[in-house]
């Protein structure tokens, strides 16, 4: 396969996850609804890190962590991970259901970076997206600098513009509604989300070992 046909099955496989609502997405829409655009921009930009930190351990490290480990690690590293996405789903279902006008400046804004980035090393699909399904798009082969630059940039790209559209969602839907009762009903739905996700695929790994 060439390079054109790696890198477009690459892009509409990230693309494709990636708009697909999970912790992080979700996460990000919580964040505009709650804080401000500012703060969600700066926590995207901690989800796109993760998502690079991911890209390159498959594309670097996958032969290394196969050696070192047993195949139950990425296993075992999904349901470690469901249980901080558990944590975040409980953080966010007794959250303060009290609204106000958000601020972009009320909060350190590396706290939002470090939101993103530790949502995106927790969330199993990520995990799962990186550790399994680049491998298989891009092999064993060493990928030569400037594709690997053009990957780098497809990922953030990529990743920019799906995040831009739930930020760009969550503003419409916070300046037409901003009653506190429906603010109240997001959170709790994102929390079931959050929750759903993580539980349904720690179920599928347990369930695999039985």
């Amino acid at each position: 396969m060439n390079s054109i046909a790696l890198l477009s099955s690459y892009a509409i496989t990230l693309a494709t996850a990636a708009l697909i609502p999970g912790p992080g997405m979700t996460g990000l829409m919580f964040k505009t609804l709650t804080k401000s655009t500012w703060h969600s921009l700066i926590m995207l930009m901690g989800l796109i890190t993760g998502d690079l930190i991911f890209l390159l351990l498959a594309i670097f490290g996958m032969h290394w962590v196969n050696q070192l480990f047993a195949p139950e690690f990425i296993s075992v590293l999904i349901c470690v991970a469901c249980l901080y996405l558990l944590y975040l789903a409980y953080c966010f279902w007794i959250a303060n259901s009290t609204h106000s006008e958000p601020s972009p400046f009320v909060q350190p804004q590396h706290t939002d970076y470090l939101d993103g980035l530790l949502i995106t090393l927790s969330n199993p699909k990520t995990i799962s997206f990186y550790l399994a399904l680049v491998p298989s798009i891009f092999g064993s082969t060493i990928i030569p600098t400037p594709m690997l630059l053009i990957i780098l940039s497809m990922t953030i790209l990529t990743l920019g513009a799906v995040g831009g559209l739930y930020i760009f969602s969550a503003i419409q839907m916070q300046q037409r509604i901003k009653q506190p009762q429906f603010q109240l009903f997001l959170r709790k739905f994102s929390a079931l989300i959050m929750a759903g996700f993580a539980l349904s695929l720690m179920s599928i790994e347990i369930f695999q070992f039985i």
